[in-house]
């Protein structure tokens, strides 16, 4: 019971400090009490007391703290708070009806990109109702995950700080890809050799785009299938032509072969990372380990394991899960693979 006291003061804490809550006098300052306080360095501080400018925080203290004067004082001492929580992996216009009949595979390409971006206003909400306040969103089709980037940012919208890649590169040709990413656009986002990535890149940074996504394989939520669909030339010209604009850049890998790629070229991080082999996790080298060096090689996104009903359940090695089911399953062996080798912690 006492943890589910956490959750009243986490929504409060968000308003108090979330750009989408900030008050029209940019100046205000407020004053949060805490019973407890978890600062997220791993220091849990008693009676403390968060002061906030603003939309900033401008200060953190216990014990007999002083509240400036004037300042709007919110008492939550019977509650603990904590930093908003950060998703690395999302698509926020993935909209799904509620309506158990209903493909969201199929349904969203039919809509307009305003209408789809109304509608995915929804999961925004939904990320601060769970305390997600900030996310990394991992493509959107027409533009429309840096269209809600904006909208939150100008207070339109109510939704967590947004990271975007606006529609992603994908390869253009006969690869197997169809169903796989259908809210996807491809004109916008279809490439064919280095001068078309490069183009491309441009074009989405030039858009709005914080950092760039490449699907260099195909797999996803639908299908667990392990195409590489981009050379590693191709790959490393996306690298190349990402850190010269000064952007980061995120590859999408089911299957060994676009992982070592990704990894070869320097891609800040792998997403998914599903059948990565030993000899491209266990790379040792510091200088070349890209990878290790950055702390957060692989994004292990799980999808929606939920609806699979396989929370808190270990699946059986041999028996027939649905698609998603065994990439979730290869991803659990993947990741506990690839700690075992010092990735996803401190080195």
């Amino acid at each position: 019971m006492r943890v589910l006291r956490v959750l009243p003061s986490l929504l409060a804490v968000f308003c108090v400090i979330s750009p989408l809550c900030a008050p029209k006098n940019a100046q205000s300052v407020k004053a949060v009490r805490f019973g407890k306080l978890i600062d997220g360095t791993g220091k849990v501080l008693t009676n403390a007391v968060v002061v906030v400018r603003g939309d900033r925080i401008e200060s953190v203290a216990s014990g007999g703290a002083q509240i400036p004067p004037g300042a709007e004082v919110i008492d939550l001492s019977a509650y603990t708070g904590m930093p908003g929580m950060i998703d690395a992996h999302t698509h926020m216009a993935f909209w799904s009806d509620k309506h158990p009949r209903v493909n969201p595979n199929l349904e969203i390409p039919s809509l307009l990109p305003q209408e789809l971006v109304f509608l995915a206003q929804e999961n925004a909400r939904k990320c601060i109702g769970i305390g997600v306040t900030t996310v990394r969103d991992m493509t959107g089709r027409d533009y429309n995950d840096i269209a809600m980037r904006n909208l939150i940012n100008r207070g339109a919208m109510v939704g967590p700080r947004m990271f975007v890649a606006g529609p992603g590169i994908r390869p253009l040709g006969p690869v197997p890809t169809m169903g796989v990413f259908p809210w996807l656009v491809p004109p916008q986002s279809q490439a064919s050799g280095v001068a078309d990535i490069v183009r491309l890149i441009r074009q989405d940074l030039v858009a709005g785009a914080d950092f760039v996504k490449m699907f260099a394989s195909t797999g996803g939520f639908q299908a667990v299938e392990s195409h590489q669909t981009f050379s590693l030339e191709e790959i490393q010209t996306a690298v190349d032509t990402a850190h010269t604009m000064g952007k980061r850049i995120a590859v999408h890998s089911y299957g060994p072969e676009g992982a070592r790629d990704a990894v070869k070229a320097g891609a800040d991080t792998v997403e998914h990372a599903v059948d990565i082999d030993d000899t491209t996790v266990a790379r040792h080298d510091p200088k070349e380990d890209h990878l290790r060096t950055h702390g957060l090689p692989q994004c292990l996104v799980c999808g929606e394991l939920q609806g699979l009903q396989l929370v808190g359940k270990r699946c059986p090695e041999n028996s027939r899960l649905p698609a998603v089911g065994r990439g979730n399953h290869a991803a659990r062996d993947q990741g506990r693979g690839s700690h075992r080798h010092g990735i996803g912690r401190r080195v």
